[in-house]
């Protein structure tokens, strides 16, 4: 199964981000790999919610938009 990978350090999630296209299914697999170990993290995603999954578990992890700005926020000042 072929898969984009994308290396991540964010928030969430640190390490490698791989989505496969299950071509069965025509749904998206999302898996990560971090500490040597690769992990399913969602499976059976539709096209148009393949965004807003990826924001979730790689950036915002279910954090109101609110609580995100001001984390953002306190990570500037602390550079």
């Amino acid at each position: 199964m072929a898969a984009l990978v994308m290396q991540v350090n964010s928030f969430q999630f640190q390490g490698k981000v791989y989505i496969a296209l299950d071509e069965g299914s025509d749904y998206y697999r999302i898996y990560g790999k971090k500490d040597g170990t690769t992990k399913e993290y969602h499976h059976d995603i539709a096209f148009d919610e393949l965004g807003d999954v990826l924001d979730s578990m790689i950036e915002t992890g279910g954090m109101t938009k609110k609580e995100y700005q001001a984390k953002v926020k306190d990570f500037v000042c602390s550079l």
